[in-house]
């Protein structure tokens, strides 16, 4: 059971909230029992929460209350504390970034491979999807436009 003090002080704030809108209806102490038995297990922090964000039109009701309490947001959970890395898990990163080393020495990866890919497969032949051919076009179109006027510039010159 919440400490009978709790209900007093939340009492409290919810007379100075509602004024006379705020009434108990019957023995205040079996109305301070009951809140103290429907508010058991509530924190501090829930209570704070609760009464902090009180609804504007009525008081609310010892359930409706712990429903508020229980609507605070949980804190994150705490990370898991970090261990330098064992040398094989060393190894392994000191591995993989000799790879990406390796593969920059052949210049940056090409973004447009794809389209380059499925313009070549329909250049050979292979019979592509209309959007297929629409996404390549179009993620190609200024390397189109180059090619169309390299080869007007070579059927224009003697």
């Amino acid at each position: 059971m919440l400490d009978l003090a709790w209900v007093d002080m939340i009492f409290s704030k919810l007379a100075l909230s509602y004024g006379t809108r705020f009434r108990i209806v019957g023995s205040r102490n079996l109305v301070r029992a009951q809140w103290a038995h429907d508010l058991h297990g509530l924190g501090v922090a829930e209570i704070r929460h609760a009464l902090s964000n009180l609804p504007r039109d009525y008081p609310p009701d010892a359930g409706s209350f712990r429903t508020l309490a229980l609507s605070l947001p949980k804190a994150p959970p705490e990370p898991p504390p970090l261990y330098p890395p064992s040398p094989a898990q060393l190894a392994e990163v000191n591995h993989a970034i000799a790879g990406f080393k390796a593969r920059d020495k052949h210049g940056p990866a090409d973004p447009l491979k794809w389209a380059r890919r499925l313009r070549q497969r329909e250049e050979s032949g292979e019979d592509l999807s209309r959007l297929q051919r629409l996404f390549w076009r179009e993620a190609l179109a200024r390397e189109l436009l180059a090619d169309r006027i390299a080869a007007e510039e070579q059927q224009g010159s003697p």
